[in-house]
């Protein structure tokens, strides 16, 4: 029996989930968007759902026995471990311990829970569910001028662009919120190839039209160009025909939104690409022009924040200077800068050279397992597969961290890492070929 075979006769295994698993995907699928800033006592809501699955998955296994994790992208897990020692030193034992539950313990839960194709789908179309119900929070959110979810914590005046509210759900600031929605579009994007019921593929088409809404009323830049560029590679592998038939009705929809907003009198587009040429000129100037289209929005001098934070690090290069320590530079008699928006520059300031190499390379090698394994595909799996697009979503995803901080989305990329490593062992299993030869990872 060929290798397609064995596949295709293990997706047709265990269709019906067991309450098990539901309660598993569930789990995981809220574990990525729970709010950060809520707690239960000491412990946050994602650590209290991260303490949850790890809990279900050994009370409901049997047996305390750890499977050795060969093979399953070491410098990833060498990161985690690094970053845990180094919290230990620098912050609390209770903050090292739920940072090892959240990212070490879910991420391995993960990996041995989605051992069967029907796992995956279920928990990436968990992630789209949630997506689209978060979509429509965020939509609400942006039209009633209000936080639903977080009013508490954001404000709504501060929140405030191009005329909206800039939504951000269970998320701490409305770019992690952007980001979350342009994944879950690709991921959705994704599904819609490998679906062929025609009410599953409409199901997904309404989720999609949410779900991209939503990322744009996130009024984030970043986010917007994350998912306009994943959206146009994706395109471009339908063919020329499907291209041009998207490209026409993305003009139509464009043209529809734009006469709406002019009848109520917000100029949003025009003011938002507008801004983004801005920010992309800045980029290239090394500095904030002060053309916005409004004034309390700046893409920041970020070559200057190199130097700022670098020097402030100064001969703690080698282990930064912990987890608790705080930025603040002083720019104005009337304004301190206390954020840091370059993932791989914070990671500095808290954790040195040795924090940052152990994260480029794990970035790097995931980069190379997707690579090697890029021409693993399931049955089901035509234009575009897991692999493919998982590969899309992380390229642009470390590009996206020099202009933005991690926090909330980094559960995601956790379960995320996870899903590529059980997509890549269930071939293992099945003893895929890949690039004229076995794989070897």
């Amino acid at each position: 029996m060929n290798s397609s075979a064995i596949i295709s006769q293990n997706m047709n295994k265990n269709e019906v989930l067991s309450l098990y698993d539901r309660l598993i995907i569930n789990l995981m699928a809220l574990f990525c968007v729970a709010p950060v800033n809520y707690y239960i006592g000491p412990i946050n809501y994602p650590s209290i759902l991260a303490l949850t699955i790890v809990i279900v998955f050994f009370a409901c296994k049997g047996n305390l026995r750890v499977k050795r994790l060969k093979g399953n992208n070491p410098l990833f897990w060498i990161f985690i471990i690094v970053h845990v020692i180094q919290i230990s030193f620098t912050d609390t034992i209770l903050m090292a311990a739920s940072y090892f539950a959240s990212y070490f313990l879910v991420s391995y839960v993960a990996i041995h829970f989605l051992n069967k194709e029907n796992r995956i789908f279920k928990l990436i179309d968990c992630l789209i569910r949630l997506g689209l119900i978060l979509g429509i929070i965020g939509i609400a959110e942006s039209i009633s001028g209000g936080y639903l979810i977080q009013s508490s914590l954001l404000s709504s005046e501060d929140g405030i662009r191009y005329g909206f509210l800039r939504c951000a759900t269970t998320f701490g600031h409305p770019i992690e919120f952007g980001i979350f929605q342009a994944i879950i579009a690709l991921l959705t994007f994704y599904r819609m190839s490998t679906v062929y019921s025609k009410r599953q593929k409409n199901r997904l088409v309404l989720s999609y039209i949410i779900v991209v809404i939503s990322c744009f009323l996130s009024v984030s830049r970043l986010a917007i160009c994350f998912f306009i560029a994943g959206q146009i590679v994706f395109t471009l592998k339908l063919g020329l025909n499907k291209l041009i038939k998207y490209l026409l009705l993305i003009a139509l929809s464009i043209t529809v939104v734009v006469a709406l907003l002019d009848i109520v009198g917000i100029d949003f587009l025009h003011s938002l690409f507008s801004d983004l040429i801005t920010s992309i000129g800045d980029i290239f100037q090394g500095g904030d022009s002060g053309t916005s289209s409004n004034d309390t929005i700046g893409f920041g001098n970020r070559f200057d924040l190199y130097s700022w934070v670098i020097n402030d690090v100064g001969d703690r290069w080698l282990f930064g200077k912990g987890a608790e320590a705080e930025f603040a530079y002083k720019m104005y008699d009337w304004f301190t800068k206390t954020s840091i928006e370059v993932q791989y520059l914070n990671l500095y300031y808290q954790f040195g050279i040795v924090g940052l190499v152990t994260l480029i390379l794990s970035y790097l090698s995931n980069i190379k397992i997707l690579l090697k394994c890029k021409r693993y595909a399931l049955p089901n799996e035509s234009k575009f597969t897991l692999i493919s697009t998982l590969m899309i979503i992380f390229i642009l995803y470390y590009i996206s961290l020099f202009g933005v901080q991690e926090t909330d989305t980094l559960r995601l990329y956790c379960i995320l890492i996870s899903l590529e490593i059980s997509y890549v062992n269930i071939f293992r299993k099945g003893s895929i070929s890949c690039n004229d030869g076995q794989i070897s990872i």
